[in-house]
């Protein structure tokens, strides 16, 4: 699993990061599911043009990784932690 920061516009867009794009397959006009989960957004590429069969996907993919963070008991206040480690690290990088 990789971990990115990105931010939304004032029209709600939100880039992907390139690597992720790379990695994933993602180009421009790729059509996304969008679930919400509490206060997680999840996007998920449609690779075929059956809705049905691209959402019993997406259900398949996201059943472990709801049971991996609720075992882990993860909460908001640590995904926040995270993005702010993350953000610490990125800077002290790029100001060297």
């Amino acid at each position: 699993m990789k971990i990115e920061v990105t931010r939304a516009t004032a029209r709600g867009q939100v880039v992907i990061p390139r690597d992720v794009r790379k990695e994933i397959g993602i180009e421009e006009g790729t059509q996304f599911l969008v679930y919400t989960e509490d206060d997680a957004i999840i996007l998920k590429p449609i690779f075929t043009t059956d809705k049905t069969k691209a959402l019993k996907e997406f259900e398949k993919v996201l059943a472990p990784l709801r049971r991996k963070f609720k075992s882990a008991g993860l909460a908001e206040k640590d995904i926040a932690e995270e993005v702010k480690a993350y953000r610490r690290e990125k800077y002290a990088k790029g100001s060297s």
